[in-house]
C-alpha cells in the first residue's frame, strides 16, 4: 500500500509569502466559483491570528470565476493560489501541503464554512497530541430539506473521541504525521480520507473526531436524486481500498452491505422472471423481504438511538436509496 509519489507541474500564480506561519489551510478547487467567496471570508474572520495562518488553493483548471474570486481575498489573507490541472483531489490536496509552509496542515473543502473558532480550537486540541488526526463530521446548512435532516442528523455525534476516520474536507494534522505516512493516496478518487486514516492508525499515530470544529457542508445532498447520486459517487473505490488492504478489513461493512444488495437485487431480477415465466413467487418474495429486512433494521436501531422513532419511516427509504446506490458502485468494473 502506497501513494502515489508521480508529481506534474504546478503553476503558483499568486503569493502573498507568509510570515511566522505556523498553520497552512489547504483547499482544493475546481469550478467552486458558488462557494469558495464563502469559505474564504470564513477563514478571513476566523479568531486565529492571521500571522500565523496561510492559505493555500490548489485550483484544477476551473472555468468559472473560482480564481477571480479567490484573488480578491489576497489583500485579506496570506493566501498563495495554485494551479495543478488534472488528477485526483488527492493529487490537488498534496500539491497544496507540499507547497505549504506550516506545521499544521488543515485541509478544508472550498464548499465548507467553518465558525471563528474552528482553528483556533484545532490547534488548542493539537497541542495537546501532535501525533494526532482530528477532524469533524460536516453539518448540514440550516435550510435543509427532511432529506438532508434525517440522513445527516440521524448519524451519532461524535463530540471527542477515537475513531477509525474523519473526513478530508475537515482534517487537521501536523506535517510530520502527513510525510510519515506519505500523504493522500492519488490513485483513487473517494474513500481517500479512509485509505489515509488506516495508513495513519497503522504507522502508530491515532485518529480523533471533534466536534468542536465541525464546518458546514454546503454541497449536502437535499432530495433524494442528490443522495443517491452522491453516494454512487462516495463507493467509487471503496472496494478498491477494501482489495488493497484486505487484511485490515478496510470498509468490510461497506462492501459488505453493497453486496447485500447487489445479490438481493438480483434475486428480484430472477425472482420476476420466475414468477412472469411459471407463476411461481417464492424467489421473489424472499429476495424483495432479503432487499428491505437490511434497511429495515438499520432505520429502526438509528431511530432509537437518536430518541425519534417517528423518522424511521424517513430513515427506511433513505437507507433503501443508499443501499441501491453503493450497490451501483460496487457493479462498476473501473472501481474494482
Amino acid at each position: 500500500m502506497h501513494c502515489s509519489t508521480t508529481s506534474e507541474s504546478t503553476n503558483t500564480e499568486a503569493v502573498n509569502p507568509p510570515s511566522g506561519v505556523s498553520v497552512s489551510v489547504v483547499i482544493p478547487a475546481k469550478n467552486e466559483e458558488a462557494y469558495i467567496g464563502k469559505c474564504l471570508e470564513a477563514l478571513a474572520a476566523l479568531d486565529f491570528p492571521s500571522t500565523r495562518m496561510e492559505v493555500v488553493v490548489v485550483d484544477n483548471d476551473s472555468t468559472d470565476a473560482t480564481l477571480r474570486v479567490a484573488r480578491s481575498f489576497t489583500d485579506r489573507l496570506q493566501l498563495t493560489i495554485l494551479s495543478r490541472p488534472g488528477g485526483t483531489i488527492s493529487a490537488l490536496r498534496n500539491v497544496g501541503a507540499r507547497a505549504a509552509r506550516g506545521r499544521v496542515l488543515a485541509f478544508l473543502d472550498a464548499d465548507c464554512f467553518p465558525n471563528a473558532d474552528w482553528l483556533s480550537s484545532a490547534v488548542g486540541l493539537m497541542q495537546k497530541n501532535e501525533d494526532m488526526v482530528v477532524g469533524a463530521d460536516l453539518l448540514i446548512p440550516a435550510d435543509s430539506t427532511w432529506v438532508a435532516r434525517t440522513w445527516y442528523e440521524s448519524k451519532p455525534i461524535r463530540e471527542f473521541e477515537r475513531v477509525p476516520w474523519v473526513p478530508s474536507g475537515d482534517m487537521l494534522m501536523s506535517r510530520a504525521v502527513f510525510d510519515a505516512v506519505g500523504g493522500f493516496n492519488e490513485s483513487i478518487e473517494t474513500n481517500e480520507d479512509c485509505e489515509l486514516c488506516l495508513r495513519v492508525r497503522m504507522a502508530g499515530f491515532s485518529v480523533y473526531a471533534a466536534s468542536s470544529i465541525a464546518v458546514v457542508h454546503a454541497r449536502t445532498p437535499q432530495t433524494i436524486t442528490e443522495l443517491f447520486h452522491k453516494e454512487v459517487w462516495h463507493g467509487t473505490h471503496v472496494f478498491r481500498v477494501f482489495r488493497q488492504n484486505v487484511g485490515k478489513l478496510q470498509n468490510i461493512k461497506l462492501v459488505a452491505f453493497a453486496a447485500y444488495n447487489v445479490l438481493a437485487m438480483a434475486g428480484v431480477l430472477v425472482g420476476t422472471a420466475l414468477a412472469i415465466a411459471r407463476q411461481n413467487f417464492d424467489v421473489l418474495t424472499i429476495s424483495v423481504l432479503t432487499l428491505l429486512l437490511a434497511p429495515l433494521v438499520i432505520s429502526l436501531r438509528r431511530a432509537i438511538s437518536r430518541k425519534k422513532p417517528a423518522s424511521a419511516v424517513q430513515l427506511f427509504l433513505l437507507v433503501l436509496v443508499y443501499g441501491f446506490a453503493r450497490a451501483f458502485s460496487l457493479l462498476n468494473p473501473k472501481n474494482w
